[in-house]
């Protein structure tokens, strides 16, 4: 969803960031970043080598400098949710607008990113949903079932103001 959006908003130039956390990655993560680099390929666009979409624990701003430090530079930025606020403070003391010189989309819509100005394009899950599978599986797992389950998500997409048309 984040990069059809922005593909619709005439960005070429998408980075997607994702922190390396050296104890946990999951299959959701796994999933987005093989998914951004299949459909940067899908639409003959490149991911510049100075633009590490996998980085160290808490390096984002580091991350963020080597990307911005030479063209092409991102006009896009896919980020997960509590990445937002250092995001922002790295693109205004670049002098940067937020949803002009550089979109910013979320990953997963959580609630604190409505405490986050400019308002933040997002995905979205239902929480209801989510909370009606979780109980469903634990009472499962209680009454002593041992098989795994996985279950799909309905998710859509929140337009903020973080993200626009490509300038």
């Amino acid at each position: 969803l984040q990069m059809n959006h922005l593909l619709e908003l005439g960005h070429r130039r998408i980075l997607y960031l994702r922190e390396q956390f050296d104890q946990y990655q999951s299959m959701t993560e796994f999933s987005r970043i093989i998914d951004y680099h299949r459909i940067m390929a899908k639409n003959n666009l490149q991911v510049p080598e100075h633009w590490h979409t996998i980085y160290p624990s808490g390096k984002l701003n580091e991350n963020l400098e080597l990307a911005f430090s030479r063209e092409p530079t991102p006009t896009a930025l896919i980020i997960s949710d509590w990445e937002a606020p250092v995001a922002f403070a790295f693109l205004w003391k670049h002098n940067l607008t937020i949803g002009k010189d550089v979109s910013v989309v979320a990953t997963d819509g959580c609630s604190y990113l409505n405490l986050v100005s400019p308002t933040v394009s997002t995905t979205v899950m239902n929480s209801v949903q989510i909370s009606e599978d979780a109980w469903h599986m634990l009472d499962r797992q209680f009454k002593g079932a041992k098989d795994f389950e996985c279950q799909e998500v309905e998710i859509s997409f929140r337009q903020g103001e973080s993200s626009g048309r490509i300038q």
